[in-house]
């Protein structure tokens, strides 16, 4: 029984985490927000110093969600666990997943906190020398999520679905469902560079990835009893 509760626990920390999500994302959408890969880092920074308000309200609420993932994980592993050998190492990749993520919040917390208010303020001799920062620090932002992507939803999420369709232990469609995302959110953003048809694509990955996430913290919360006696055939 302190297992079952531990996952309906976890089960409220992955609705908590779709909210945060959902908020972040009606945020960012409502407020103006450019995408600074549409822009040059000048005008990207200062367009981040614009919106910089909402732009850290829309990291921390993401931040918040992505602390709450690494709950959900632990719960998956404490559902499936003993019906696969290989669950630990989808839980391990989830974490690690999660945390190359939440490294690319705190990258970008940073650039909106110190480095596009001090870009906006510097001296026109000054700025070139802080782009080479920013278009440093972006990289680095960007290569953590495309890491934690392939780690947390490319093989942790892929295996957590693979459990759940081997199992049975909550209705099976939930385990296809979280096979989409892993394909096109954890792995085709690879491919990104080669068009921005495919960047879409991967957007889309992850509005799939949220529907999931809501639907598992359901079905996690609804447990009436063990996963061993909720096993079904």
């Amino acid at each position: 029984m302190k297992n079952l509760s531990f996952i309906q626990v976890t089960g409220m920390c992955a609705i908590l985490a779709f909210a945060f999500f959902f908020v972040a994302i009606i945020l960012f959408t409502v407020s103006g927000l450019e995408e600074r890969g549409k822009s040059e880092t000048g005008q990207a920074l200062l367009n981040i110093n614009k919106y910089r308000t909402t732009l850290l309200t829309v990291l921390w609420l993401s931040l918040a969600g992505k602390v709450l993932a690494f709950f959900v994980a632990i719960g998956l592993y404490q559902l499936l666990h003993k019906e696969g050998s290989l669950l630990w190492i989808a839980a391990a990749l989830w974490v690690a997943g999660v945390l190359f993520n939440v490294i690319s919040d705190i990258v970008s917390i940073g650039v909106a906190w110190e480095l596009a208010p001090g870009y906006a303020k510097a001296a026109a001799a000054d700025k070139p020398i802080l782009e080479v920062v920013a278009r440093t620090v972006f990289r680095v932002g960007d290569l953590a999520t495309i890491v934690g992507n392939v780690l947390s939803w490319g093989i942790g999420l892929a295996l957590f679905a693979v459990a759940i369709l081997r199992t049975g232990v909550i209705p099976r469609w939930i385990g296809w469902l979280g096979v989409i995302p892993a394909l096109i959110g954890g792995w085709l953003p690879l491919l990104e560079p080669l068009s921005d048809i495919i960047k879409s694509v991967g957007f889309f990955g992850f509005f799939i990835f949220l529907m999931w996430l809501i639907i598992i913290g359901f079905a996690m919360l609804r447990l009436q009893q063990s996963p061993s006696i909720a096993k079904q055939a």
